[in-house]
C-alpha cells in the first residue's frame, strides 16, 4: 500500500458513503459497477469524468451498489501517487497525467476509476446555476450576486478548488465569504464602478462591476 492510501474505518465512511440513499445527483459508476461516485460541491455537475486541475482539491462521495461489502473495510488508493494523492475522500491532483483510483476492501480491489489531471491555464467566474460570466455586471444598490471561481484548460472546465481571494472597492461593494467553498457573495453598497479581482491556484481573473443608484 503506498502513502496515498488511507484506510477509512468505523464512522469515517459515514460522511462519505451514501449507504441508504445513494450518491448525489450526477454520480458515475466505477468500472466494475460496485460503487457509484459523485463530486461534492460546485463542481458536482461535471462528474468524475472531467479532468482534475493540478494543485486543486476535489471531494468525492461514494455509494455502495452491491451488498455484502462492509463499509468499514473500504479504503481508497491512487495507483500513481505522483499524479494524485488522497486524504480521506478528498483527491489532490499533484501533476499532469492519468491514474486509477482503486477502491479496496481488505486486499481486494472491488472497483476502480480512471482519473486525469491537467494544468489549468486560466481562471473564470461562474454565477451558480447561470453559468460563466465575463466582462461587466450591473447592479442596483442593495442587489447581490454570487460568484464562484472556476479553473479551465482552454475552454474545458476543470474539477477542483483551492483557497481563493476575491477583492473589490469596499466602498462600492462588499465581498462576503459564506463558507460555501470558493463561492463568494457580492453585495452592492453605493453607486460607482469597481474591478473585482479573483485569484485561485496562482491564476487571476477580473470582472467589472457597476452599481447604479
Amino acid at each position: 500500500m503506498n502513502a496515498s492510501a488511507r484506510a477509512l474505518g468505523g464512522g469515517g465512511w459515514a460522511s462519505v458513503l451514501g449507504l441508504v440513499a445513494g450518491c448525489a445527483q450526477g454520480a458515475s459508476p466505477g468500472a466494475l459497477e460496485q460503487v457509484d461516485v459523485a463530486v461534492v460541491g460546485q463542481n458536482a455537475p461535471l462528474g468524475v469524468d472531467a479532468p482534475f486541475a493540478v494543485g486543486a482539491n476535489v471531494t468525492l462521495d461514494f455509494a455502495l451498489v452491491t451488498p455484502g461489502v462492509a463499509a468499514e473495510s473500504l479504503r481508497l488508493e491512487a495507483a500513481r501517487p505522483e499524479v494524485m494523492t488522497l486524504e480521506g475522500a478528498t483527491v489532490t491532483a499533484r501533476s499532469e497525467g492519468m491514474t486509477a483510483l482503486l477502491v479496496r476492501a481488505d486486499e481486494r480491489v472491488v472497483d476502480f476509476l480512471h482519473l486525469t489531471a491537467v494544468a489549468a491555464d486560466r481562471l473564470g467566474l461562474d454565477r451558480p446555476e447561470r453559468g460563466p460570466v465575463a466582462g461587466r455586471i450591473q447592479l442596483l444598490v442593495g442587489d447581490e450576486v454570487r460568484l464562484s471561481p472556476v479553473l479551465y484548460r482552454g475552454e474545458e472546465r476543470l474539477l477542483g478548488e483551492r483557497p481563493v481571494t476575491m477583492e473589490a472597492d469596499g466602498e462600492v461593494v462588499t465581498v462576503l465569504d459564506e463558507g460555501l467553498g470558493a463561492q463568494r457573495r457580492v453585495v452592492a453598497r453605493t453607486p460607482g464602478r469597481t474591478t473585482l479581482t479573483a485569484t485561485m491556484a496562482e491564476r487571476t481573473t477580473t470582472l467589472e462591476l457597476e452599481v447604479l443608484p
